[in-house]
């Protein structure tokens, strides 16, 4: 049996009175990282076996700092700056690119001290989310000059796979607009993919049914069991390993917030007003319900939870019933708010539920990436040289953290490691 779907729906909001105590909106920036014992992630478990917590490393991502943006010419000076001397960031993109992309990098041999990458050789990291993490996963790929494409009965990766893919998966990964495909990078000089599995927010009830450019299914649940599992495992055994993603991330927000202004625009309200109070409970319970079931079903992946991100100046969503909405932080702010109580306010977790999500660990990259708007490919999305570049490095570091606590890597720094 695959893990339970939580039913939790979203309530009808016009005349509901509030009920219950206010929800307490606590940012945490503590990072408390997964470690679980490696099982066959096709083999969908309900129950989870998990290995003891090891102590916190440092996370530079959590300290205080600021975002270092160079001027142009020095593109691997972006970093993450903090203040202290005691956790520095690592130059892990960097050091990746001297690898894969040799002719651009400006140190040459015995320069300067390069992070040691080979932690991503043959590993897997599952990415789900909407289209920031899609724009982020192909700047990655972008970068180190990787093979990105969308994943479907085709996919190059698929030959040899074997006959997986049914009629209604193959119809699940080609209707609709290719931007709400499955994609994958692939590294091949490190044999390293990034797999991105694109999903409606955290809908349950198929509110996106009639979105032209959706594909089925709707529900997160329904495209993690129909999409995800089946995708990782047949390219998993294309490269003859196992199916257990070495690291699993997650977001949620813009199409939640869509919703909920949708909701807000049929029942007449203003949409530049806060947020509903019963709409910011329900995100809050759907993420962590949305968690839970990650971890369930992908038992043996370490999993972090990716802190929203969106512009500081105020942009315009989708258009309805003759209204176009302007989007301000006062609206997103409370989601990302929820989004991490959902992790770090267990008081009304179950003692199950509890023992989870002390594994689960923050990738702060929407909060160390705010007021970076004059560096964005458009209103929404963060473009290739910051926002590309920052989540490239955050994603190596919860993969190299991952693999440490998992006792699968032993951190080194190796002097000029790339030919030049």
């Amino acid at each position: 049996m695959i893990a339970d779907r939580p039913r939790s729906r979203l309530p009808r909001f016009v005349g509901r009175k509030r009920t219950g105590p206010r929800l307490a909106l606590v940012l945490v920036l503590a990072v408390v990282t997964l470690v679980l014992y490696r099982t066959s992630a096709l083999s969908p478990a309900v129950e989870v076996t998990l290995a003891p917590a090891s102590s916190p490393r440092c996370n530079p991502y959590a300290q205080p700092g600021y975002l270092h943006v160079p001027p142009p010419g020095h593109p691997h000076e972006h970093r993450w700056t903090t203040f202290g001397a005691g956790c520095p960031t690592p130059a892990l993109l960097r050091a990746l690119l001297a690898h894969t992309r040799p002719e651009r990098h400006p140190w040459k041999r015995g320069e300067r001290a390069l992070e040691d990458v080979e932690f991503v050789r043959g590993r897997t990291v599952a990415v789900f989310g909407d289209s920031l993490q899609r724009n982020s996963v192909r700047q990655f790929c972008t970068h180190n000059e990787g093979i990105f494409s969308q994943v479907n009965a085709s996919h190059p990766l698929m030959t040899g796979a074997g006959p997986w893919v049914a009629p209604e998966l193959d119809i699940r990964l080609t209707k609709g607009t290719q931007a709400h495909f499955t994609h994958y990078c692939y590294v091949p000089q490190f044999d390293f993919a990034v797999v991105f599995f694109f999903f409606f927010g955290l809908d349950q009830d198929e509110y996106w049914i009639n979105q032209e450019r959706g594909n089925p299914p709707y529900a997160f649940e329904d495209r993690v069991v129909e999409i995800a599992r089946p995708v990782l495992g047949a390219l998993e055994r294309a490269r003859g390993r196992g199916a257990t993603p070495d690291l699993a991330m997650f977001a949620s927000a813009m199409w939640d917030l869509q919703h909920f202004t949708n909701d807000n625009i049929d029942a007449g309200k203003d949409v530049a007003a806060q947020l509903d109070y019963d709409h910011v409970v329900w995100y809050r319970r759907r993420t962590r319900e949305a968690l839970l079931y990650l971890a369930r079903t992908f038992p043996g992946s370490p999993l972090r939870y990716i802190t929203n991100h969106y512009p500081l100046r105020t942009a315009t969503g989708w258009k309805r019933n003759g209204v176009v909405p302007e989007v301000r932080l006062g609206r997103v702010e409370p989601l990302h708010q929820a989004g991490l109580s959902a992790v770090r306010d267990l008081a009304d977790a179950t003692p199950d539920e509890a023992e989870i999500l002390r594994r689960v660990g923050i990738n702060h990259w929407g909060e160390v990436l705010r007021g970076m708007e004059d560096h964005q490919d458009d209103f929404l999305h963060p473009g290739p040289s910051v926002g590309g570049y920052l989540w490239g490095d955050i994603m190596l570091f919860e993969l190299r953290e991952a693999l440490i606590r998992a006792g699968e890597w032993t951190p080194t720094v190796a002097e000029g490691q790339a030919e030049m």
